[in-house]
């Protein structure tokens, strides 16, 4: 059995590093919030009320670039300051309080209009280009900049909102709706979330949206010009859900299951909010190809939603399972068990990249299962380790036990942990006392630590030995024009016979060789003469065909990948593209200048990672606002101050 590592965090989670909140002191239950969406000023004026208990004399709420107006307790003035608290994880609001089984914390307070969890989008970047627009990214920490909150996944709490916007549009909430109204000739929204969620699954988006139903318990919203081909592509919503409640032996426990296909400049593929899942329209491949994401989504219903990591250096507990679930549907969709191994080959092979870029970076820490987060924003951990490695550990407990029982585990520990939080000690534990010979022979510490698994997953590669096959006769060819047309003419003959999965598979046989071939220049140029793959409608293939002629030294596919990184906010593809312009002399300041250019229409987090990756950390982390538009929401605050909104604060 392998020793501790050093570098890896503690397998019982204690006190969350990632939050300023003291739940053992005070821990919120319940949250009503009222909002008014100020495209205008860009910021949220709100009033937060936090029913509490309180085991002590205060409550401590994480909070950043926040400005708080006022703060009340059970309806009376109260003793409360701001506080500094880490250069990464923002500041706390203290407030003075007397225990009590129940107790209410009135904040009333505006957002910065550079909060880290919002995004507001001119019309220009819209599909319609007549009206903004703007949505919240909370996860992993971002929530404090939305709201004053005990911003850590292990507190859990209820909630329901009311949410005013201009007339024309349309709010949306991961929660169910309750209604809406026009009061005082302002359009106002309703919702309530009965089930406890974390603070991460706090979710809103405001624009001109229109819906289609899928069926009696989903929805398809996007920008009206989007809405049909998003209703298309996620056709297969229902089903899904029906397979995963099959897998967890759970009914979907949150009502409603909706989803909204997001503008270019989302950050993610997807986010799981309860009732609400956001998606990028790169999945918009106009074949249903890529629709597996909202699988993904789905399974952190179950997996993440309802049970929920403890702190975030337990983050594989949410990925990890999401991934095996998520492979699990496709299988079943599929009607071949061994489709869960063909899509493990479409991923894994990445995840030895991210490895060898966390150690280049310095921080191996973060190849850990359990990974030593500190002081460090968990954006900065955020990669494929949790996801592949986790999924991995799952797979290859799986094959130790054998399926049948693997299956049945999988639903006892749904059913045992439903609604709870679990930190990867209580996993372990939990798997021990079903399996106790297994377990106690399995070197658990060489899966908890840094680096790649200690022992390979093995998959099954029956359906992409074709495909990886053929990447390496691409690979091993003689450098001569003979060589390289006899290469495109198998190929060619391949594709169009391949689904989009196994072309996929086969780019990545290019850029993960076994035989340490390098692709060459020429054999890029006869492939895109035939395909015209730098012109392919599927992400994930004009993402991976961009890398693979950028590591042959093509550069006539700079200017393509550029486009591609300005065009999308996805940091799967947008991070990896500039990381590997930066690494081609010829395209480096090219790359640099253009995100520089268009930083502004950037998630305010995928801008700061990119301007990591690229060296430019110097430079303004967040897009900047226009005079305009910082006149505006100054504007705002001292017309606040003048109607008495803001008062003077009492300290302690």
């Amino acid at each position: 059995m392998s020793a501790p590592s050093p570098l890896r965090g503690p397998l019982r989670a204690g006190r969350d590093p990632s939050s300023a909140a003291e739940p053992q002191v005070a821990y919120a239950t319940h949250l009503d919030l009222d909002w008014h969406v100020d495209f205008a000023a860009r910021a949220i004026r709100g009033v937060a009320t936090w029913t509490m208990v309180a085991r002590g004399n205060r409550a401590v709420f994480d909070l950043r670039n926040v400005q708080v107006h006022q703060v009340a307790v059970d309806g009376n003035s109260c003793q409360w300051a701001v506080q500094e608290h880490h250069a990464e994880l923002g500041q706390k609001l203290v407030v003075s309080l007397s225990p009590a089984e129940k107790t209410e914390v009135r904040i009333t307070y505006t957002t910065s209009p550079d909060a880290m969890a919002l995004q507001w989008l001119e019309p220009s970047m819209t599909d319609g280009k007549e009206r903004p627009y703007v949505f919240t990214q909370c996860q992993a920490i971002h929530a404090r900049s939305l709201v004053p909150c005990q911003d850590s996944p292990g507190i859990k709490f209820t909630y329901e909102a009311r949410v005013a916007v201009p007339n024309w549009a349309t709010a949306l909430m991961s929660a169910l709706p309750n209604g809406d109204a026009v009061e005082d000739g302002t359009q106002v929204f309703y919702f309530r979330q009965p089930m406890p969620i974390s603070s991460y699954l706090l979710a809103l988006v405001v624009g001109d949206l229109a819906p289609r139903d899928l069926s009696p318990r989903v929805r398809v919203w996007s920008e009206p010009g989007v809405v049909g081909k998003a209703a298309f592509e996620f056709a297969e919503t229902e089903q899904f859900l029906q397979y995963a409640e099959e897998l967890t032996g759970i009914d979907y426990p949150w009502g409603r299951y909706d989803i909204v296909c997001m503008p270019p400049s989302f950050p993610y593929g997807g986010m799981e909010n309860p009732c609400l899942t956001f998606v990028t329209p790169t999945l918009l491949a106009g074949d249903r190809s890529l629709a597996g994401v909202v699988a993904h989504e789905i399974s952190h219903s179950w997996t993440g939603n309802l049970v929920t990591n403890h702190t975030w250096e337990h983050f594989w507990l949410n990925e990890g399972w999401t991934v095996w679930f998520e492979r699990k549907i496709k299988a079943r969709q599929a009607g071949n068990d061994l489709y869960y191994d063909f899509n493990a080959h479409v991923e894994y092979p990445g995840l030895r990249d991210t490895v060898e870029l966390f150690v280049e970076q310095g921080r191996p820490e973060f190849t850990s299962m359990v990974p030593l987060l500190g002081a460090a924003d968990p954006d900065d951990a955020f990669s494929r380790i949790p996801y592949e490695k986790g999924s991995a550990l799952l797979y290859v407990l799986e094959r130790r036990v054998g399926r049948d029982a693997f299956m049945a585990f999988a639903k006892d520990y749904m059913k045992e942990f439903a609604g709870k939080t679990i930190d990867t000690q209580k996993f372990h534990e939990f798997f021990v006392s079903k399996f106790p010979a297994v377990g106690g022979d399995f070197d658990w510490e060489a899966w908890w630590g840094p680096g790649m698994p200690p022992e390979d997953p093995k998959y099954d590669d029956s359906l992409v030995t074709d495909a990886l096959e053929l990447a390496d006769f691409c690979l091993t060819c003689e450098d001569d024009a003979e060589a390289t047309a006899e290469v495109a003419d198998r190929v060619e003959a391949k594709w169009t016979d391949w689904d989009a999965a196994q072309q996929q598979v086969f780019l990545e046989g290019l850029l993960q060789s076994k035989s340490g071939a390098a692709l060459k220049a020429s054999v890029t140029e006869q492939l895109q003469e035939r395909l015209g793959l730098a012109e392919a409608q599927n992400s994930e293939i004009k993402s991976r065909w961009c890398y693979c002629c950028l590591r042959a030294g093509n550069t006539d596919i700079v200017d393509t990948a550029i486009a591609m990184a300005t065009s999308v906010g996805r940091m799967k593809f947008v991070r990896p593209l500039y990381r590997e312009l930066n690494k081609v002399d010829a395209a480096r300041d090219k790359a640099k200048e253009a995100f520089k250019k268009n930083k502004s229409n950037y998630h305010p987090i995928c801008a700061r990672l990119v301007a990591k990756d690229l060296g430019l950390e110097g430079d303004e982390k967040k897009p900047g606002l226009t005079t305009k538009q910082i006149a505006v929401a100054a504007a705002v605050v001292a017309a606040a101050a003048a109607v008495g909104f803001i008062v003077l604060r009492r300290r302690s």
